[in-house]
């Protein structure tokens, strides 16, 4: 599937301040997923040098700075995307399938990031009682966990902040995706599962509305599969409607925009996303 992504984000600043360096991460990747044919970006006020590299995940991040002083900063992201996978089951799992599951050495060791350091108990206990709904299967618990999740908890829409902490999410009954995603990542570790936050974007097939939000989700290391996406919030499988930008073992390291500024005015931010399905691949 093909698809064309505006993305639009505006920071407006109460009082002239100084920006700092600024790591964008508006450009989405090229793996086994998915399959960028078009990237442009527009940055205002214009930066005095900027710089593209790969970062610490492999993510594509464009580094800006600046000189004088300014009142707005603007970032305007244009990609076209064709998404690869229709179908997320198309694995065989590879080895043990027990829980809490266990990577094998050269595995566990490139994974370490990615795994739990220390859970809550609330967290443990959730994960031991989804392990017990599907017998120890660790495949099955993928699934189930992200059933169980969409179930219990009401999706909000909330524009700005960081993830809540995963007990404040279980305490609330309710949390945005990056919430649910946050939530997810604590659980499924504390199973010994390796995983990763993902920002980026999901065109659903029936949309009344072609504004969009930026979406997030959690990808899991499957044996035999590699990373792979179950999506709490709408409770599907991660297939060819999602399209990922950015990822990394924290949420912050996969934010589209990160950076400070120099000056004592408060900030307001303005965003929204724009997304066409388009039937075939787009002339150049």
């Amino acid at each position: 599937m093909y698809y064309e992504i505006r993305h639009h984000t505006l920071y407006v600043y109460s009082a002239p301040v100084q920006l700092n360096h600024q790591t964008l991460r508006f450009q989405p990747h090229t793996d086994a997923d998915q399959r960028l044919l078009r990237f442009d970006v527009t940055v205002d006020p214009r930066p005095a040098g900027m710089t593209d590299l790969s970062d610490l995940d492999g993510n594509h991040a464009t580094v800006a700075w600046f000189s004088g002083e300014t009142t707005r900063f603007n970032v305007e992201a244009t990609s076209v995307v064709e998404t690869l996978r229709p179908n997320p089951f198309d694995y065989v799992w590879q080895g043990d399938m027990s829980l809490p599951l266990k990577y094998s050495g050269a595995y566990l060791e490139a994974l370490g990031p990615y795994m739990a350091r220390m859970a809550a108990p609330e967290v443990r206990e959730i994960g031991e009682g989804v392990a017990k709904q599907v017998d120890g299967r660790a495949q099955t618990f993928l699934y189930q966990l992200m059933a169980d999740l969409h179930q219990r908890f009401s999706r909000i829409v909330r524009p700005v902040g960081e993830p809540h902490d995963p007990l404040e999410t279980l305490r609330r009954g309710e949390g945005s995706c990056r919430d649910l995603t946050v939530l997810y990542l604590a659980i499924a570790r504390s199973q010994g599962f390796a995983g990763r936050f993902v920002s980026g974007y999901y065109a659903p097939s029936h949309s009344e509305d072609d504004r969009y939000d930026l979406h997030a989700w959690p990808e899991i290391y499957v044996p035999g599969g590699g990373w792979r996406g179950f999506d709490p919030t709408i409770g599907l499988a991660v297939a060819d409607r999602h399209i990922g930008v950015a990822v990394g073992a924290l949420s912050q390291q996969a934010s589209p925009v990160s950076g400070t500024y120099a000056g004592s005015a408060s900030s307001t931010l303005e965003t929204y996303v724009t997304i066409t399905e388009m039937e075939s691949m787009p002339a150049r």
